[in-house]
């Protein structure tokens, strides 16, 4: 319920994707166009560029393609399709808690999660970016995990479909999704040998069943890339695995790997919602992760004393993969952001459930008068309520994802689709092909992937130089000799060299400063040539178009790093002009 709130709340205004989002939008829509994505989006694998690598798999657009579709391939179709995404693990997680304990152990499950959901927010399970997409899919994948080791193989195929969907989506899934699967398969064809030679009964003949289609739905999960890895050129796992035999930089480090997931698995990080979703969740204490994984092996000598076999195999997983995360965080090549951590938390709240679950057994042993069963899954109840409506909550305020750069391209997107429509314009119109171009020192360029696809959405031929080949696909890469008209999104200064261009025709402006801020930029940038020496006189005043001015006093660099934040988020005016293809 909470993520529909979300859902409508996000309805109005229309929103742009930009950078990653517009994207994945674009390989979502190429599911049903004749270059269906193999592998997933561009990311910092390898050398940036034509050769730059992309996660290993496209499977979370094949997932989204249809309700996107359906939805009129529209931005918001793209954000429906998101929560469903989410709103899927949900039920499936909450399938797999009612086959392991029944209704009271799927409303304590129902309420694990939505602490989790809280904690992550409602922004981020509607945002369909890609590092977020799993964030649910991963309890799902170790609920599952926990039903095969119960001798439960009706839940292998969600372990090989969700597993499939974390790894592809994004690599730090990798390394454990790699590990659990074993551990299931391992499980799964011992269940099978050890009834071999036996009398044949509908359970055995359903698992061998469910065991070849578990088996058929990871090769058509991993077809697509394998198609890539076979096809000409280097494969896209190989650049993977070149990525990390040989990094560009050194690891994170087990040592750092191991005191950073003890940060993360602070339980009161996940209560009190105060997590990792900004920056880089790299400190802290690491008391109370290394004490809730003391409680995990205390609550495990619990389970084994009062003989819960079923409740010890889902601690005895969860201890195995918190080794698996350390060593994954420990393999972070660069810095650690947080989107690169934040599978942790749905580690955690699945810990802290297993050893509650452990504690109420052994009071309930231990006095057995107590309504121990009946205090807890009121408990759960209560749990599950406040913290389902406190995220609605969040979710009927939550604003679209990156709003500034939003309204940068709707502000871009219709002069522009009206001047190509028109067909007056250099290029052809509707029957032309497009090289879009950038020159954005404020936002990197993020704005005009937001133009390229929302361009792309309403029909026109468009693209980018060779250089972006893996983030948008070969098939939207425009070679100036294959364009025949150019379209540019200028910012600052250059929209002053664009409109001296010969041929080239404005089809859209916008300027987000009120001048209130243009008095504040003006005054940043006076205050930076005092600090930096500048003479004003001789020029402008060393902006954020401006190169860095190197300082030999570190207050004067702070005080640069601080005036060039600010004004970029001021930002610049915009322009977007077409013109002939040079």
């Amino acid at each position: 319920m909470p993520l529909f709130v979300t859902l409508v709340a996000v309805r109005q205004p229309q929103w742009y994707p930009v950078h990653d989002e517009a994207l994945a939008e674009l390989k979502v829509r190429d599911v049903w166009s004749r270059h269906p994505p193999l592998v997933g989006l561009a990311g910092r694998i390898g050398k940036i560029g034509e050769e730059q690598g992309s996660h290993p798999g496209p499977l979370a657009f094949y997932v989204m393609a249809v309700p996107h579709r359906l939805l009129g391939d529209s931005s918001w179709g793209f954000q429906a399709s998101t929560v469903l995404l989410q709103a899927s693990a949900v039920g499936v997680a909450l399938w797999l808690a009612h086959r392991r304990g029944g209704l009271r152990f799927t409303l304590a499950v129902a309420a694990a999660l939505a602490v989790l959901m809280r904690a992550y927010g409602a922004g981020v399970l509607a945002e369909p970016w890609l590092p977020y997409l799993p964030l649910v899919w991963f309890v799902v994948f170790l609920l599952a995990i926990w039903a095969v080791l119960d001798r439960d193989l009706l839940a292998l195929p969600a372990v090989v479909l969700a597993g499939s969907l974390c790894a592809q989506t994004h690599v730090s899934y990798g390394l454990v999704v790699g590990a659990g699967v074993t551990i299931a398969g391992v499980a799964a064809v011992r269940q099978l040998w050890l009834g071999r030679g036996r009398e044949p009964d509908p359970t055995r003949r359903r698992d061998r069943w469910t065991v070849a289609a578990a088996a058929t739905l990871g090769l058509l999960a991993w077809l697509p890339p394998l198609a890539d890895q076979l096809g000409s050129g280097q494969g896209n796992l190989t650049r993977i695995l070149a990525h990390f035999r040989s990094p560009p930089e050194a690891p994170f480090g087990m040592a750092k790997g191991f005191e950073l997931l003890l940060v993360l698995l602070d339980p009161w990080r996940l209560v009190a919602n105060r997590g990792p979703i900004d920056g880089f969740p790299t400190t802290g204490s690491v008391l109370p992760g290394a004490a809730l994984l003391l409680g995990l092996a205390g609550a495990a000598v619990v389970a084994w004393r009062l003989g819960l076999r079923s409740l010890l195999r889902l601690q005895l997983l969860l201890g195995a993969t918190v080794g698996m995360a350390g060593l994954s965080l420990g393999r972070i090549i660069g810095p650690a952001w947080n989107y690169l951590t934040l599978f942790v938390w749905s580690l955690t709240a699945l810990v802290l459930l297993a050893v509650l679950w452990s504690g109420a057994a052994a009071l309930g042993r231990a006095r057995p008068r107590l309504p121990v069963v009946g205090v807890g899954t009121a408990g759960a109840v209560v749990v599950l309520v406040v913290a389902a409506s406190l995220l609605a909550f969040d979710g009927a305020r939550v604003d679209p994802p990156s709003p500034r750069l939003s309204r940068l391209v709707a502000a871009m997107a219709p002069g522009t689709a009206a001047g190509l429509a028109r067909g007056d314009l250099p290029g052809g119109g509707r029957a032309g092909r497009y090289l879009v171009t950038y020159t954005d020192p404020v936002n990197s360029g993020y704005p005009t992937f937001g133009l390229l696809d929302e361009l792309d959405r309403r029909g026109f031929d468009v693209g980018f130089a060779p250089y972006f080949r893996a983030a948008v696909g070969a098939h939207r890469v425009v070679r100036p000799g294959d364009a025949t008209g150019e379209i540019h999104v200028a910012v600052g200064r250059d929209i002053g060299v664009w409109r001296a261009r010969r041929g080239a025709v404005e089809v859209a402006y916008h300027d987000p400063r009120s001048a209130a801020d243009r008095a504040e930029q003006r005054r940043i940038e006076a205050e930076l040539a005092r600090a930096l020496g500048v003479d004003r006189g001789a020029g402008p005043a060393p902006g954020i178009e401006d190169p860095p001015v190197a300082s030999p006093d570190p207050r004067v660099r702070s005080l640069q790093v601080d005036a060039r934040a600010r004004l970029a988020e001021i930002g610049l005016p915009t322009a977007v002009f077409v013109a002939p293809a040079t």
